[in-house]
């Protein structure tokens, strides 16, 4: 069970209007994600808004839809989908029934990484980087387009280190962008 007060959390109020343009330029959404993966026995979690591709399963999701994407082990991604808590509520039912069997059968249904969560940002991850001045030379930039960048994968200590030498620049984590 992970506690909510040790994820780290992001709101959307700081998205300035030039990287919402920049992620609609790039063919990009920006959606509210709550994720956590499992990386080198250690669980790292978060909520943030984040730009998505459209080979993201939350890419066509509008108005008052909400999904659920699940991977596991044996049977790859699932998702859940719903309108308002619709696949919340199937997500936590899914994952009821699954605690009842495996209780039920003497299996131990505990968390695969014990212990304490780490931001996500601890993985190295493809940021939008945007300027209102065009962004310098050189650098971790990998794609361009009229003042905003795709840069490579970053870990968060190069991300950081980038956004103190560009202070001007803002910077949004990016999944499943395409090319």
């Amino acid at each position: 069970m992970v506690n909510p007060a040790a994820l780290a959390v992001t709101g959307i109020t700081a998205l300035s209007p030039q990287l919402l343009n920049a992620a609609r330029q790039w063919g990009l959404k920006i959606r509210l994600l709550a994720r956590a993966q499992r990386r080198d026995q250690r669980l790292l979690a978060e909520v943030a808004p984040v730009a998505i591709g459209p080979q993201s399963v939350f890419y066509g999701l509008d108005g008052v839809d909400n999904a659920v994407a699940l991977t596991s082990e044996r049977l790859g991604q699932t998702v859940y989908q719903g309108p308002g808590a619709g696949g919340l509520a199937t997500a936590n039912s899914i994952l009821s029934d699954l605690y009842r069997l495996t209780s039920a059968r003497g299996i131990s249904f505990t968390p695969a990484v014990p212990g304490r969560v780490y931001p996500l940002a601890q993985a190295p991850r493809t940021y939008l980087a945007v300027s209102a001045a065009s962004l310098p030379l050189g650098g971790p930039w990998q794609k361009r387009q009229a003042g905003s960048a795709l840069t490579r994968p970053l870990t968060a200590s190069q991300q950081a280190t980038w956004a103190q030498r560009l202070p001007q620049v803002a910077w949004m984590p990016v999944s499943a962008i395409s090319g």
